[in-house]
């Protein structure tokens, strides 16, 4: 009887173990980025951006010569301008504006224009960077940038 007594403790024992090692884990991919903005430009701008409903969902002023951490995520990527699942709150178009009424525009849906919401564009982009779990991302606009804007009103 004493045998059956000890061979039903380890079977308890090892079922409570069983269960306890076979339920779901969770592995956190998750990245924290924060999205660094640069303004090495001879001019002030404004960063506008937009939902795919062409709804302005966040904008910031970043003077000359600063930058601003316009936003971080927490997410199994890079994804810039992602403030929320929610599809009215992921930035699908950014518009430039600088403070000569210049404009220069980008978009995540149009391969030519979708420059900003690409990682291996910003400055410190690295394969080495990307293998971190939490780091900073740097976007620099330039006077080069700057050059390139078109008119406002005639975007």
């Amino acid at each position: 009887m004493k045998q059956k007594t000890i061979w039903m403790l380890f079977l308890a024992i090892g079922l409570i173990s069983f269960l306890f090692s076979c339920g779901k884990r969770i592995i956190e991919y998750k990245k924290t980025v924060n999205y660094i903005y640069k303004n090495e430009s001879a001019s002030d701008l404004k960063i506008e951006i937009y939902n795919s409903s062409d709804q302005l969902i966040n904008n910031y002023d970043i003077s000359s010569g600063t930058q601003r951490i316009t936003h971080s995520t927490q997410e199994e990527g890079v994804v810039p301008f992602y403030f929320d699942s929610y599809v009215d709150s992921i930035g699908d178009s950014v518009v430039i504006i600088f403070s000569n009424n210049k404009c220069q525009s980008y978009s995540k849906s149009n391969p030519e224009l979708d420059k900003i919401f690409r990682a291996k564009n910003y400055d410190n982009y690295s394969e080495e960077l990307m293998q971190e779990k939490e780091f900073d991302l740097f976007y620099t606009f330039s006077d080069t940038d700057l050059n390139q804007a078109e008119n406002c009103n005639s975007q």
